[in-house]
């Protein structure tokens, strides 16, 4: 089965940097793939690789949230972070 690449082309050249970042195929003396490393495997994994588009994409909004000093607002209430006092 082959999997498909849903993100977009950006995405798919850094995910083709990150393969030949982290490859650790063997190869013989002409250029033939002896062995196929953990990371070329991850590319016959559709499930594994909706799953990395998936996280890469919510990263940022984790890692904003992470780092928020105050949370929005519901309608109509003040929203506080535990510990603070209101004024």
């Amino acid at each position: 089965m082959n999997a498909v690449w849903n993100g977009t082309p950006g995405e798919y050249l850094d995910f083709t940097c990150v393969l030949d970042r982290h490859c650790g195929c063997e190869f013989g003396v002409l250029g033939v793939r002896l062995t196929r490393c953990g990371a070329h495997d991850l590319t016959d994994d559709q499930r594994a690789l909706n799953g990395l588009l998936y996280g890469r994409r919510l990263a940022a909004t984790l890692r904003d949230e992470e780092w928020l000093t105050r949370r929005p607002a519901a309608a109509g209430r003040t929203a506080s972070i535990p510990g603070e006092r209101r004024k």
